[in-house]
């Protein structure tokens, strides 16, 4: 009886998600980061990679759960012969709204909030408060897929280095799936 109605809960979830404006996404993409290192104030490049889980709240509105994960070098530093990178995993709560809504394409903005996970050599930080504002082109190539290009300043609420903030903006082309 308890696989029976297992099965039912499934098949039932499956159909409201089914009928539902649930979406998958993924992105990857470049960054640039400030500070590259503490002595030279320069913004420098790294790569970035996320993974998200939407739900369009309306036609205009979307809310959604994401986990981004950074790689930067400090190029300035060097401790027997290598550089020192460090890693920041994020994972945040964003809206997005859409600011023009033509056929097949929008412009839209978004805004993200959540904790980032920051490693420095072997030096750890937990759960830093970031922010995520952010802007974008979606293009739908199908009523199941469309294709994604943004860009999202990450300020991360951390002195990591000397006084600084630690910034990012990665610009990133990402896929959606409406489930």
């Amino acid at each position: 009886m308890k696989k029976l109605i297992f099965i039912f809960l499934i098949i039932l979830s499956s159909n409201i998600i089914a009928k539902s404006d649930f979406y998958i996404n993924s992105s990857t993409g470049i960054n640039l980061a400030y500070p590259k290192a503490p002595l030279n104030r320069m913004w420098g490049l790294s790569y970035t990679l996320g993974l998200g889980f939407g739900y369009n709240l309306s036609n205009d509105i979307s809310a959604e759960i994401l986990y981004q994960y950074n790689k930067h070098a400090l190029d300035a530093f060097y401790r027997e012969g290598g550089g020192i990178f460090y890693f920041i995993n994020s994972y945040f709560i964003k809206l997005n709204y859409k600011l023009t809504n033509f056929s097949d394409w929008h412009l839209f903005i978004s805004i993200g909030i959540g904790l980032s996970n920051l490693e420095i050599a072997k030096e750890r930080s937990n759960n830093v408060v970031s922010f995520f504002p952010g802007i974008g082109f979606k293009y739908a190539l199908s009523d199941k897929f469309a294709i994604k290009f943004f860009s999202e300043l990450a300020v991360i609420d951390k002195k990591i280095l000397a006084d600084e903030k630690f910034k990012c903006l990665p610009i990133q082309l990402g896929i959606e799936y409406k489930f």
